[in-house]
């Protein structure tokens, strides 16, 4: 067999497996919204919006932000420490009126599998939030993932980089709205 195809079958083999689990990188917003069409029978999402600058895009989109907005020094550095963003929205097509919170859980278990730690899950209503998040192994934050649900509306933001950096910059700025999250 050529070398070609070889390596063609085995991306082909692989490429499913490095949707959500098992991936090092942040997993795109339409996979994860596949993922919630899979595991809840009868979901069904449309896509509204969606925008995602990987390392290529962030790198020529940099400079033109950073021109943009010349007199904001904080925004700036936030924008250095960014590597990828992946934005979208979805409008809710069909949205079954019971669910199987064990499908949620399995979602969650495949993201916390590949190396994400949910931080918060909360339920109002009919609004479901998850905040994940992935640091290294020197502790420093690299991703952070919302998807929000409701019965109109699926929201998932994923931005990767250096965000403890930005984080840290945001709290010494602003502590007290950070210490009000924790009930301080």
């Amino acid at each position: 067999m050529r070398m070609l195809t070889k390596v063609m079958l085995l991306l082909v083999l692989l490429f499913p497996a490095t949707l959500v689990a098992g991936s090092n990188k942040m997993p795109s917003a339409q996979s994860i919204c596949d993922e919630i069409e899979h595991e809840i029978p009868g979901a069904q999402f449309e896509r509204e919006r969606h925008i995602r600058l990987g390392r290529v895009a962030m790198f020529f989109a940099r400079p033109i932000a950073r021109w943009a907005i010349d007199e904001d020094e904080e925004v700036r550095d936030w924008l250095s420490s960014i590597r990828r963003v992946d934005i979208a929205t979805y409008r809710v097509v069909d949205w079954p009126a019971a669910q199987d919170s064990a499908a949620f859980r399995r979602i969650e278990d495949r993201l916390t599998h590949s190396g994400w730690q949910k931080l918060v899950r909360t339920r109002e209503n009919d609004e479901n939030t998850w905040v994940f998040y992935r640091y290294r192994d020197d502790g420093s934050i690299t991703g952070i993932l919302v998807v929000e649900l409701d019965d109109y509306e699926l929201s998932i933001v994923g931005v990767e980089g250096r965000l403890d950096e930005i984080l840290a910059d945001a709290i010494a700025e602003e502590p007290g709205e950070f210490s009000s999250l924790f009930g301080s």
